[in-house]
């Protein structure tokens, strides 16, 4: 078996030692080789939640050994108040009351995570695997009257009350306008913190275009105009402002959005026989919009007669169309279309049915029994589609014509690795497509909470960097299970020496 680098708390070498060694999460990424194992416990009753652990390459060998240790669950408790307040002074408060908010938690690249919204006395709970640093934010349910709030890699422990006492906050206001100084009443907004991907609820500029939300002083922000219609047919794209709230007395921030002349795209939605199809999605989404450093997306869903008509500002659009379930059938569309006019592109056909057909070998040209293999749309509705291998390793599926990541997953890790590739069936007719599963890697896992074996466990192994699935998994009623993986490649030669590694414990936080 070969070394591996553990780098999350509760994963243990079940053969051997290891090195926590130096092992950040920055803006460059992780590591080359770096594995992500996400546990989704079973319904078991024992109250394990989902958790991720980063396994980080020493060198590659023959296989890894690893037992998954997990966390039992805490709460993260509390009760939250606000200051309402009146007019813009932040100064200007008065009575304290209940806040309605929600409570998020998440370690950032790993599935640990978690909300809760609080109840009628501001009160919440909620549920995390204990032990571990979070990035915990409350949210108000109305960003006008109490400021959105971050805590970074907070430890909750065995426990954590998160009682808090808002105050008002300083007052961030300015007026929404497009590129002739025309105020925009009622657009959509919404904040947040420079650093930071939570953002605030959706606030509204009154009729004359002017906002005001709240922030906590000392920090860079970043206000966001929804894409949406403002008001009386005015259509507002995404734009982004960062600022800093030096003190108390907030900050003026006004925004410009840009040239606003939009012009109507029109459409039916049909089949290959011209037999129109309703219920089918649109979306709309720039590629880039004339006038403006924003940008702008909408979908919607076609009438009974198969017309849509989408109203979009001047630029240039991914048109995606794609059916309801029911008709999963027909093809997903998609184009690219540049917007300067009102534009009636007449009917627009989904195409039909494309026959996927092929054989499932290991690498030593065995027939592979029972794989499983799942067809995911690329375009649209990214519908799925799965089917099994007969005893000869073959398989068909009928899909619609399209784009799609293929995944094959073989029944036993004897047969080698989880396959993931690309195959373009747009032409529709019968497509060959042989599958051979590479050897891999062999990893023996085992999944507990305290001395108990979590039996039925689902297990996917991911590549962090890509997002790529290598494998997936059950745990058996013992809690064990065996997968074998293709690793992530490495664009280096090294080899570092694992003996007499050492185990430090130490937790990267991941």
């Amino acid at each position: 078996m070969f070394a591996i680098l553990l780098l999350a708390a509760g994963c243990a070498m079940s053969d051997g030692a290891f090195d926590s060694g130096d092992f950040e999460n920055d803006a460059g990424g992780l590591p080359e080789g770096t594995l992500r194992v996400d546990v989704y416990p079973s319904d078991d009753g024992s109250g394990a939640l989902a958790q991720s652990f980063l396994l980080a390459p020493d060198a590659y060998g023959e296989g890894i050994s690893i037992t998954h240790d997990l966390d039992a669950t805490v709460s993260v408790t509390g009760s939250l108040t606000a200051d309402s307040y009146q007019g813009w002074s932040a100064s200007a408060s008065s009575a304290t009351g209940a806040l309605a908010a929600v409570v998020r938690a998440e370690r950032p690249g790993l599935v640990q995570s978690g909300a809760a919204a609080t109840d009628e006395v501001g009160a919440f709970v909620l549920p995390l695997p204990g032990q571990q640093p979070y990035d915990l934010a409350i949210v108000p349910a109305d960003a006008t009257v109490a400021p959105l709030l971050l805590f970074s890699s907070t430890d909750v422990g065995t426990g954590l009350d998160l009682s808090q006492e808002l105050g008002a906050g300083a007052p961030i206001y300015g007026r929404v306008t497009d590129a002739e100084g025309n105020r925009i009443a009622n657009a959509p907004l919404r904040l947040r913190y420079a650093d930071s991907a939570v953002y605030s609820a959706t606030f509204y500029a009154d009729d004359s275009g002017w906002f005001v939300a709240r922030a906590e002083p000392g920090y860079g922000y970043v206000i966001e105009t929804v894409a949406a219609e403002a008001s009386r047919g005015v259509f507002v794209p995404a734009v982004a402002t960062e600022f800093i709230v030096e003190d108390a007395a907030g900050a003026q921030v006004d925004i410009d959005v840009g040239q606003l002349q939009s012009f109507r795209y029109d459409a039916r939605i049909v089949d290959g026989s011209g037999e129109v199809v309703s219920g089918a999605t649109i979306r709309a989404q720039s590629r880039g919009l004339d006038g403006s450093a924003g940008s702008y997306m909408v979908e919607t869903t076609n009438l009974d007669t198969g017309y849509v008509y989408l109203d979009l500002l001047a630029g240039t659009y991914q048109i995606e169309v794609w059916p309801a379930y029911a008709d999963q059938r027909l093809a997903p569309f998609s184009e690219v279309v540049s917007i300067d006019r009102d534009t009636d592109v007449g009917d627009i056909a989904l195409g039909g049915s494309t026959a996927l057909a092929g054989s499932v070998q290991t690498a030593g040209g065995e027939n592979v029994a029972s794989a499983t293999i799942t067809a995911t749309q690329r375009v649209g509705g990214k519908y799925t589609f799965s089917t099994t291998a007969n005893e000869r390793g073959e398989y068909t599926l009928e899909v619609p014509a399209a784009t799609y990541d293929i995944v094959i997953n073989a029944p036993a890790a004897e047969a080698g690795a989880l396959a993931s590739q690309y195959v373009d069936g747009r032409d529709g007719g019968e497509l060959r497509h042989n599958v051979t599963l590479a050897s891999g890697t062999p990893v023996l896992g085992a999944v507990r909470l305290g001395d108990a074996a979590l039996g039925l466990s689902l297990v996917e192994i991911v590549d962090p960097n890509t997002g790529a699935l290598l494998a997936r998994t059950l745990t058996d009623l013992d809690g064990n299970y065996s997968v074998r993986v293709a690793l992530p490649e490495r664009h280096d030669d090294e080899e570092a020496d694992t003996a007499g590694a050492e185990d430090t414990g130490a937790d990267t936080g991941g």
